[in-house]
């Protein structure tokens, strides 16, 4: 019986180590957590706008070379979850010149967007009506 008692003993034991070991290597060692690189996220909020000051919903904000991004809202608000400081956020809409902008440390940019008029020569409407004759 003591036998049992003790090899359930040692048999718990080495679960136990087993155990920690590999939580180790799932959460890595204390020592590695220095030489790893962790992802910070930096939120960037603002408000985009066109050249007479008023807001424009559907702006499209987007974090350069990635597919990151958000869109404005009724208000021509915007928040986004950036990968970094650094990064470059491109605001585009239909009909204004788009515009990169590199946030630095700073955390809330308002933008204010500018017609394209080269974009806007482009733009063709078309138009159909039908006629029906009554007998």
């Amino acid at each position: 019986m003591m036998k049992l008692l003790q090899s359930r003993k040692v048999l718990l034991l080495a679960i136990l180590v087993c155990r920690m070991s590999l939580s180790d290597v799932v959460a890595g060692s204390p020592g590695d957590r220095d030489n790893r690189s962790i992802v910070q996220r930096h939120t960037i909020t603002g408000t985009v706008v066109d050249e007479a000051g008023s807001p424009l919903p559907g702006v499209s904000v987007m974090e350069k070379g990635t597919s990151t991004g958000a869109t404005t809202d009724a208000n021509g608000a915007y928040r986004l979850e950036a990968s970094a400081q650094d990064v470059v956020l491109v605001f585009s809409f239909i009909g204004y010149a788009a515009q990169e902008i590199t946030p630095g440390n700073r955390s809330v940019i308002d933008v204010s967007m500018t017609p394209d008029e080269k974009t806007l020569q482009e733009v063709v409407v078309v138009g159909m009506v039908s006629k029906r004759k009554l007998p």
